[in-house]
């Protein structure tokens, strides 16, 4: 998807500079190589934009070794061997591999130019939760996932208690859906909000909160679709229900 080839044009450059490390003297540059390496571990077993930060000093380093040893010798290029031309056409397609990460922000999407994914689509369900809201209410999400989480400040709703992510292997220990569960039945959130489309069939942890849902809250609306989170469900907790 796009986190991949996100991956494949930062990282282009780190097997040129590899092979340079091996001809230059003394090979010290590749305990850069391998500092890279070992910070890209990290992607298991979430491979995600977040847990890929770690290394993109490394390869933006090693990147620019490569650059600086390589723009030196542009006058020149007539003279060329094949791999120094092979290396150039690699870099123009970089280039513009780079160019155009940075310019995919700014095209056309759903959200609109410049959006801010996993922040700017749940303006609009906020706003509208905004207006229901009473002072003091509290808020969770079903699942709290990498992005739902946006609603607390959106909404200046905090979580009642304890906040833990949504997705199934938190819930795989069962001291965690026991806590919440044994929470909210003292000290409820006043709103949940639930992405159905978001709640995996083997999520089982997840289902006690369900539950209490079912028993304990009112469908208040659903809301118009979410940009890839599908239509949320709005529940409030049913007066009487703390």
């Amino acid at each position: 998807g796009d986190l991949l080839r996100k991956l494949l044009l930062s990282n282009t450059l780190v097997f040129p500079f590899a092979l340079l490390a091996l001809r230059g003297p003394g090979r010290r540059q590749l305990l850069l190589a391998l500092i890279w390496l070992s910070a890209l571990t990290v992607l298991y077993p979430r491979f995600g934009e977040i847990h890929a930060m770690g290394h993109l000093p490394f390869a933006a380093v090693m990147s620019g070794i490569v650059l600086a040893k390589a723009l030196p010798e542009l006058p020149n290029w007539r003279a060329w061997d094949t791999p120094r031309l092979a290396l150039a056409g690699l870099s123009i397609g970089i280039g513009i591999g780079w160019l155009w990460t940075g310019a995919a922000s700014y095209l056309h999407t759903p959200l609109g130019p410049g959006a801010i994914l996993a922040y700017d689509e749940f303006k609009s369900l906020a706003a509208e939760l905004n207006q229901r809201k009473a002072a003091g209410d509290t808020l969770f999400a079903l699942p709290e996932t990498d992005s739902t989480p946006q609603l607390h400040p959106l909404t200046g709703m905090p979580a009642p208690g304890v906040w833990v992510k949504g997705w199934r292997w938190y819930f795989r220990a069962e001291r965690v859906p026991q806590r919440l569960t044994a929470e909210w039945e003292s000290d409820p959130p006043n709103w949940i909000v639930v992405f159905p489309a978001l709640i995996r069939a083997d999520n089982v942890g997840i289902r006690d909160l369900l539950a209490i849902v079912a028993a304990r809250y009112e469908l208040q609306f659903i809301a118009d679709e979410v940009y890839g989170h599908g239509r949320p469900e709005v529940y409030r907790l049913v007066a009487g229900g703390e």
